[in-house]
């Protein structure tokens, strides 16, 4: 909780130390009259808040011309009817990113700008400093599920307890992966290599196995899941275990789309990139793209340039530059609050700013976006009146 006033309105600030925050932040923040308001743990100085029992009757203990030249603290004065017991906080959003990679003997023919398709998804993904899953680990889980129907590579990724789940087998399907976590590059880079293309391309299974290994589908407690999305990279006809061989299936077709269909319907969204298909297979993919439920068509990047330029505006609209609060915000008066992305005033609802998009969240905008996006220590600040603030 903080206390204090532009004016006489009453006011409250939350921080957020992204990528580094735990429990409750503090806010070092001047109005006007060169007051200090301290809010929650840490903040330095002399500053301190109190509460009493509800609104009517609360106090806070405001140090003034904080920062003098002199050495000095500064003088306190008390503060009533301000907002009791409310303490902002906000997050970054952190979502969980699976990326489900078709890896048939296709998938090794030659890509425009690269050696191979393979190679091409490799450097979108994989190269340092450029590759989004370099350049995003820290604020996004990154997970991988490679799938084929060969049977010559033995899967290697199973959980810690020893024993592999029953999608995930050493026959057809063929599937390696590791679980989305954050600052997960290594292990997916190390599976990435040495897993190349083999054989078929059974999609369904690969589909459901990921969707499977997303903690939505999971009984997780006491963990807060953020958005979850799978992102289906693929070049060939989907096709079963059974029908391996199999031209166009069918049967195949619209389990795919079954399985895409469900997992929305939990919450797990669907992207989808096809790496140079055939014209028989645009509808198809348009289709899984449809049932997906990103509102995205299915992606048809055709060089290597195109297929990374995809597949970073996919994760980076995923990871996004959202903020999630503790406390609603009134939505119309917002503008009355303040937003501080590394010292650096905002303009609220401007081009480069940030904008409130519900009673709970705050999106920085352009320039601001692209600054907090890829760096995970960014400090964001901010405080809203307290007689906008909706307690829920």
């Amino acid at each position: 909780m903080v206390g204090g006033s532009i004016g006489s309105r009453p006011f409250v600030a939350f921080s957020l130390l992204c990528g580094l925050f735990v429990g409750s932040c503090s806010v070092d923040k001047s109005f006007g009259n060169g007051s200090y308001f301290d809010v929650g743990a840490g903040g330095g100085a002399a500053a301190q808040t109190t509460t009493g029992g509800g609104a009517s009757g609360a106090t806070s203990t405001v140090v003034t011309n904080f920062g003098k030249t002199d050495g000095s603290v500064g003088t306190t004065s008390t503060i009533s009817d301000i907002c009791a017991e409310v303490h902002m906080q906000a997050t970054r959003v952190k979502p969980r990113i699976m990326f489900v990679v078709d890896r048939s003997g296709s998938t090794d023919e030659e890509y425009i700008g690269s050696t191979s398709k393979w190679q091409a998804l490799y450097d979108a993904l994989m190269t340092p400093k450029t590759g989004v899953i370099d350049k995003l680990q820290k604020v996004a889980y990154f997970g991988i599920l490679l799938f084929d129907g060969g049977d010559v590579i033995e899967v290697n990724q199973c959980p810690d307890s020893g024993t592999c789940p029953d999608y995930l087998t050493p026959d057809c399907p063929r599937l390696i992966a590791v679980n989305p976590e954050l600052n997960n590059y290594d292990a997916i880079n190390a599976t990435y290599k040495k897993s190349p293309p083999g054989s078929s391309t059974p999609a369904a299974a690969a589909l459901e196995a990921a969707y499977k290994l997303m903690p939505s589908q999971q009984q997780v407690l006491d963990q807060v899941i953020g958005p979850e999305f799978v992102i289906y990279c693929t070049d060939g006809e989907p096709n079963s275990c059974e029908n391996g061989s199999k031209a166009i299936d069918p049967e195949a077709r619209e389990t795919v789309i079954d399985h895409v269909t469900d997992a929305a319907k939990a919450g797990i969204k669907t992207y989808v990139i096809s790496i140079a298909v055939n014209n028989n297979m645009k509808q198809h993919m348009t289709d899984v793209a449809k049932a997906g439920n990103t509102g995205s068509p299915a992606f048809s990047p055709t060089t290597k340039d195109e297929l990374a330029k995809v597949i970073s505006q996919i994760v980076s609209g995923s990871v996004g530059c959202n903020l999630e609060l503790n406390h609603a915000v009134t939505p119309g008066n917002e503008c009355l609050g303040y937003v501080e992305l590394n010292s650096h005033l905002l303009t609220c609802n401007g081009p480069n700013g940030w904008k409130l998009t519900d009673q709970t969240h705050i999106k920085l905008l352009g320039t601001a976006c692209e600054s907090f996006l890829y760096d995970s220590a960014a400090m964001v600040n901010a405080g809203f009146p307290c007689d906008i603030i909706i307690l829920l």
